[in-house]
């Protein structure tokens, strides 16, 4: 290693007020990537020296504060706010019929599927003699409700 890249990388003097204002006056507890370019501006800069004292300054008026304990209520009212980690199985079917229909009323929707069901469950119940068939000119002539003739072989034929 050359004596050139041993030498920490220049800290401009915004950063470093930005580190003072984040971390405070006390190099140990600003970050490891920058601590070292910091100290180098704080030994040759006297404007750094005089950042540094005004948030020691400021360190020692906040050491001074009491440490304030929240009322019961205001912790009651936070962790109410706060997500619940499990959702009730009503909570997590809520949040998937509003994905998939994010408009109000939702009865709407389901109104019309349960429509849909009834009515494919009628015309199931209600096919001639009550059996499928799989005879492909039955199956056309209960569709288009034409008669077609026995004797066409070829769907080619057809009208």
């Amino acid at each position: 290693m050359t004596q050139e890249s041993k030498r920490p990388a220049a800290m401009a003097f915004e950063r470093f007020e930005t580190l003072v204002d984040a971390y405070g006056s006390e190099p140990n507890l600003w970050p490891d990537d920058e601590r070292t370019a910091g100290l180098a501006l704080l030994e040759r800069s006297d404007e750094a020296q005089r950042v540094v004292e005004e948030a020691a300054d400021l360190d020692a008026l906040l050491g001074q504060a009491p440490a304030v304990e929240p009322s019961p209520a205001l912790r009651r009212r936070v962790l109410e706010a706060a997500p619940s980690a499990q959702k009730s199985w009503l909570e997590r079917l809520d949040g998937w019929t509003t994905s998939l229909w994010p408009f109000t009323p939702r009865w709407q929707p389901v109104l019309a599927l349960g429509a849909a069901a009834v009515f494919g469950i009628l015309i199931g119940a209600s096919s001639p003699e009550g059996e499928p068939t799989s005879d492909p000119m039955e199956v056309a002539e209960l569709a288009f409700d034409v008669d077609y003739d026995a004797d066409v072989d070829d769907w080619s034929e057809l009208p």
